[in-house]
């Protein structure tokens, strides 16, 4: 039987045929092999076993007119939450690629504002079923840097800031963590400014970190707490808390700032005052002594493989 319209028969047979796949765009050898040892995976000891689990996206940063190569990890460079490791390369010429950054989360965004001529990137990081955390970087010259972070609570009352750290570009690096002043308890804030020339490995100058919202009562004493550490294994690491113009002042050593990183629970003592940190403000005063470690060479988590 003719049909009438064969035309018509026709778009409806093309349109009943499976569309064919766009194949993805297979991340350069080059890239892959400059990877192997930064991804330091059991699972990819080599630029071929490594190209199963990467997936490239490209963005323009600098609007050249050549994007940006964006290498996402997946399968054993993803955790549980569903962040992944993340890079992100320029093409030099020659065959040359040059690593600008190398991240961890939901996936790299780049944003509309520039810094030095690039965009601005964003990466956020699930950190719980209702916190995210979100790192911001800024173009320096020569890579990415970290040049913010903040960690977001999400209720059904909407979204609120916990805590924030400011790494502004320049010499010498600074970092500031301030809390949400909405925050009931004690507030934290600190500073810290790296030696114009810190030595590799030690600390250099003195963080700051102080402690607001504490009642009239506490903040009267001049040595008015005490900051106890406390690790699961029951061990407590004790440094004094000094009191002036109403706020806390805390000193750390080098090995306190270290200490900071292992120990769960951080509690504030004194007579008749007694406060767990909430996990927030925890996370807070971790961050804060990564960066300040990491801002002269020391390596936060030596005995962790990457």
């Amino acid at each position: 039987m003719r049909t009438r319209f064969p035309l018509l028969a026709a778009l409806a047979t093309l349109a009943a045929a499976p569309a064919l796949a766009q194949q993805p765009e297979p991340v350069p050898r080059p890239i892959l092999e400059q990877l192997v040892p930064i991804a330091d995976e059991e699972n990819t000891p080599n630029a071929v076993a490594l190209a199963r689990f990467v997936e490239l996206t490209r963005h323009d940063l600098n609007g050249d007119g050549n994007a940006e190569y964006f290498v996402r990890g997946t399968g054993p460079f993803c955790g549980a939450s569903g962040n992944c490791r993340e890079w992100v390369f320029t093409w030099e010429g020659n065959g040359g690629y040059r690593l600008l950054l190398d991240a961890g989360g939901k996936g790299v965004t780049p944003q509309v504002v520039s810094t030095n001529g690039w965009l601005t990137l964003w990466d956020d990081a699930h950190m719980s079923a209702y916190e995210t955390h979100r790192d911001v970087y800024l173009y320096d010259g020569e890579r990415y840097v970290a040049t913010a972070g903040a960690l977001m609570e999400h209720t059904d009352s909407g979204t609120h800031m916990l805590y924030r750290l400011d790494m502004p570009l320049g010499t010498p690096r600074r970092v500031y963590l301030g809390m949400n002043d909405g925050r009931p308890g004690v507030r934290l804030e600190g500073e810290y400014t790296a030696c114009a020339a810190p030595t590799a490995g030690r600390l250099c100058g003195t963080p700051r970190l102080e402690m607001l919202g504490l009642p009239a009562s506490v903040t009267s004493r001049t040595e008015c707490l005490t900051v106890e550490m406390e690790a699961g294994d029951g061990a407590v690491r004790r440094v004094p808390v000094r009191c002036s113009g109403g706020k806390g002042s805390l000193t750390l050593s080098e090995a306190d700032w270290k200490e900071v990183l292992q120990f769960p629970e951080i509690r504030l003592r004194g007579a008749g005052y007694d406060e767990r940190l909430p996990s927030a403000a925890r996370s807070g005063v971790v961050s804060f002594a990564v960066k300040v470690l990491e801002m002269n060479g020391i390596d936060p988590y030596p005995d962790e493989e990457m």
